[in-house]
């Protein structure tokens, strides 16, 4: 965790237009305040704040809503912020035991849009991407797209399939008829 949380204070918060900005605003102040509520009830579901946690400095200097890079860790698995899509700069960092026990938790959830996969064993993260329960997997990369490929979501993540020509599957229902004259 102390890797994550050095990486996450060292990320410029800024003007989304500056260069130099690593991570930009929240689309204003109520997306900021339920942000900082879904913090709020992880800590309460007996999450501990490994960093961040409240908004950031930036906001307060440019009149914008900017979060700080935060990271929470040793929630339980059915807490809010495992279960919930915060739609902000809050990581749920958890520790596991064994592949299974990391699969049953990632795969746990009402959603399903992405995950992500870091290691430096290539068959493992292929066997575990195969199994996890999401649309899009990374392997030692993250939020990588391709506007040709199909933004695919399982689960209550969405149905971004309509974005590509899977959309004819998507939208269809195949039927079979025989007929003898």
């Amino acid at each position: 965790m102390r890797l994550a949380a050095a990486h996450a204070e060292r990320l410029v918060v800024g003007d989304p237009l500056d260069e130099a900005t690593e991570l930009g605003a929240l689309i204003g102040p109520e997306h900021l305040e339920s942000v900082k509520d879904a913090v709020s009830r992880g800590l309460a579901d007996g999450a501990q704040l490994i960093t961040g946690g409240e908004a950031h400095e930036f906001s307060l200097a440019s009149g914008g809503s900017f979060m700080q890079p935060t990271i929470l860790a040793g929630q339980r698995p059915d807490s809010f912020v495992e279960q919930h899509e915060i739609f902000g700069p809050v990581a749920a960092a958890a520790v596991f035991d064994s592949e299974e026990e990391a699969l049953a938790r990632a795969n746990d959830s009402l959603y399903g849009l992405s995950g992500g996969v870091w290691t430096s064993d290539v068959a493992r993260a292929r066997r575990v991407a195969e199994r996890l329960d999401v649309g899009v997997v990374w392997i030692n990369t993250y939020n990588r797209f391709d506007a040709a490929a199909p933004l695919a979501a399982v689960k209550s993540s969405g149905n971004a399939l309509e974005w590509s020509h899977l959309a004819m599957d998507f939208f269809t229902q195949v039927k079979t008829v025989w007929e003898q004259s």
